[in-house]
This record gives structure tokens, sequence and C-alpha cells, in this order.
């Protein structure tokens, strides 16, 4: 049986949205090793079209 998990980006006065402005300037080692356990151990992922267009030009074999 699959596992789902939910990952989302919030900030602490519960603000989710794409604003590369408040979340970029603390995104560190440490928050990058947090995403990539994330994905790396995801056999999918769902996701929608503008996440998408934003991360196809990063994935290899696209």
């Amino acid at each position: 049986m699959a596992k789902i998990i939910s990952t989302l980006f919030v900030s602490a006065d519960g603000v989710a949205e794409i604003d590369p402005d408040w979340h970029f300037p603390y995104f560190d080692e440490n928050m990058g090793r947090a995403v990539g356990e994330d994905y790396d151990t995801a056999d999918v992922l769902l996701i929608g079209r503008e996440t998408y267009d934003s991360f196809a030009g990063a994935w290899p074999g696209g």
C-alpha cells in the first residue's frame, strides 16, 4: 500500500504562497536536506501545472 505525504512551505503566520522573497533568502543546507529527503524517498510527486513548469527545466530527461 502506498503512503501519502503532504509537504507545504508555510510561514510562521500561516501564509502559504509562491513568493520567492519570503523563503529563498532563508533556504540553507538544512532546509535543502529536509526537502531533498522528501523528494528522494518519493516514488511519485503530485504537483500543479505552475509548479511543474517551474521545476521542469531543472529535471534531467524531462
